[in-house]
């Protein structure tokens, strides 16, 4: 019987033979948008009085307020339904409108409006660098947030506004 031959055990490669030699970018997709299942609380103004009355009328959550007033003239009508000024409806829909990007919630949207950067169409025009400012300055007087959103935060929601389809009809 002839004898078993001994194969020698492979060598494992070294680290640098297996690595590229350039670092390969690793692009780490965030979700851009965010679901619109927030109560309808959830924006600022809509306290537990308005939330009931929302509630009896079927709007639970910013989707809802979203498609509910998305014309005037469902505004109007939302409006009087709720007990409060079209004007106010108005502001609240716009609000909700700013739930669709990541990043800004109750307080951002506040200081949105106080900056007078009323809709998602106006976000999409601005200056990112101008309007980081002006957010700057709006909070240094008004003093809504903790903390101002960085100039990357800024950059995302006017570049994310820029491919939002618009929902709120004049």
């Amino acid at each position: 019987m002839p004898s078993p031959q001994y194969i020698p055990a492979p060598v494992p490669p070294k680290t640098e033979d297996i690595l590229p030699k350039k670092p390969v970018p690793v692009i780490i997709k965030r979700k851009t948008f965010v679901p619109l299942d927030q109560q309808i609380e959830a924006i600022e103004g809509i306290g537990p009085t308005y939330g009931s009355r929302f509630r009896r009328i079927g709007i639970r959550v910013v989707e809802d307020l979203l498609r509910a007033g998305s014309t005037r003239k469902k505004r109007r009508e939302l409006a009087s339904e709720i007990g409060v000024a079209p004007k106010t409806m108005l502001r609240w829909v716009y609000r909700a409108d700013f739930f669709r990007l990541r990043g800004i919630g109750q307080q951002y949207s506040s200081l949105l409006e106080s900056a007078g950067v009323n809709t998602v169409t106006d976000l999409s025009r601005r200056n990112p660098q101008s309007l980081y400012l002006l957010l700057i300055e709006t909070n240094e007087k008004k003093n809504l947030v903790r903390r101002v959103p960085p100039l990357s935060l800024v950059q995302d929601w006017i570049e994310n506004a820029k491919k939002l389809k618009t929902m709120i009809l004049s």
